[in-house]
């Protein structure tokens, strides 16, 4: 997936709108960041979800999917190449 797929997915939610939150890309919902790009680099895009979403997600495909802990939360890292 690219960063430009991955915008345009978040994007296709309702209400959703693309800003920037510490110099990257990220895509909100009233209220909300839900996801980001080039975050920890590049390479990847910061999708929010929930803890049983996220071990589904990890689960169903560990390449592409990161659980990622600390600051973010409960959140996982897709891979945009």
């Amino acid at each position: 997936m690219t960063a430009n797929e991955f915008g345009k997915l978040a994007l296709d939610l309702p209400e959703a709108i693309e800003a920037e939150h510490m110099n990257h890309p990220d895509f909100r919902v009233p209220g909300k960041i839900l996801a980001t790009l080039a975050y920890p680099d590049k390479s990847f895009g910061m999708v929010k979800l929930s803890l049983p979403d996220e071990l589904k997600f990890t689960q169903a495909d560990a390449a592409a999917f990161t659980p990622v802990a600390g600051f973010w939360g409960n959140t996982a890292h897709y891979t945009c190449t």
